[in-house]
């Protein structure tokens, strides 16, 4: 039998943060052949797999890593931590914590890779327009790239500004 390595799971932040810097670095040539990988079933179906078969090694809530086995959840080992007594999955904290089709979720990266429109990306992945919107912001919001826009400080002023308004029939 040959040597086993144990590797510590590398936390879910530290790999959405590297995923960003990758995809700001891509070429548009890169993004489609990320994209075209990312909508193979080999893919799809080896992420999943990953996923659902994790192990938590610290609480999502507050980080201790005095956590004990719970019970099981819609087929997923739970956790309770004597920590903060709060519970999780593995799954707590990640993009694909609430997400029921998870496979779909997947296949819906790559239009995000590709920076389709919502629309073009709901109808290539047969889902609603809202559905679509949700999928977006929850896969941005987890590269937090919502927070990305340049942010305004200091004081504004303006001149005086006119607007008109009826004012018949009120007091003033």
């Amino acid at each position: 039998m040959g040597i086993v390595y144990y590797t510590k799971p590398i936390p879910m932040k530290e790999i959405l943060s590297q995923v960003k810097n990758l995809i700001t670095e891509l070429s548009a040539d890169a993004l489609k052949k990320l994209a075209d990988y990312i909508r193979t079933e080999e893919f799809v179906q080896r992420l999943a797999t990953t996923l659902e078969n994790g192990s938590c090694d610290a609480c999502r809530h507050c980080g201790s890593p005095r956590i004990v086995r719970n019970g099981f959840f819609n087929g997923r080992q739970r956790y309770l931590c004597r920590g903060c007594g709060r519970t999780c999955t593995h799954l707590t904290g990640t993009l694909l914590h609430s997400v029921k089709n998870r496979e779909g979720f997947i296949r819906y990266l790559a239009s995000v890779v590709e920076s389709h429109t919502l629309r073009r990306a709901a109808e290539d992945n047969g889902i609603n327009l809202k559905t679509s919107f949700n999928r977006r912001h929850k896969f941005l919001h987890a590269l937090g790239m919502e927070a990305d826009a340049d942010k305004l400080s200091g004081t504004a002023e303006s001149d005086g500004k006119y607007f008109p308004f009826p004012a018949r029939g009120r007091v003033m």
